[in-house]
């Protein structure tokens, strides 16, 4: 199930790069929504992304922003992050902004 939501969702974001005739290192993708499927299909687009514009994984993860219940994930949030959700935590946010 998550790769084929993935695989349509995917190709949906290179023929929207594609028509807008925008580089994906110019874009910002946001997710509302933090669990596996969500880093599922967040996967599926970097896949895309790394096979069509040779974008470097690492580069990819910078322009995705998640979001979870409690708000956008990043490294300095309260509390425990799940595994899966490490890799997209944002490393750019000060702790007193958490939540704003």
């Amino acid at each position: 199930d998550i790769q084929g939501t993935g695989a349509v969702i995917a190709a949906g974001v290179a023929n929207a790069l594609r028509l807008a005739d925008v580089h994906p290192r110019d874009q910002r993708i946001v997710v509302y929504g933090a669990g596996s499927a969500a880093v599922g299909v967040v996967d599926a687009i970097g896949a895309v992304v790394a096979a069509k514009y040779e974008m470097p994984t690492e580069d990819f993860v910078k322009s995705v922003y998640l979001m979870d219940t409690k708000g956008l994930v990043t490294t300095t949030r309260p509390g425990e992050l799940a595994k899966h959700k490490e890799r997209f935590a944002r490393t750019d946010v000060a702790p007193e902004d958490n939540g704003k």
